[in-house]
């Protein structure tokens, strides 16, 4: 469950914040 909140979460965000840097990336999983 814990998962696929997280994972929700971060495709949210990563559409609006467009993860098109890994750094970005690696700070949002982080």
């Amino acid at each position: 469950r814990g998962v696929n909140a997280s994972a929700q979460k971060f495709a949210t965000d990563g559409e609006g914040y467009k993860p098109c840097d890994p750094q970005v990336i690696r700070d949002r999983v982080a």
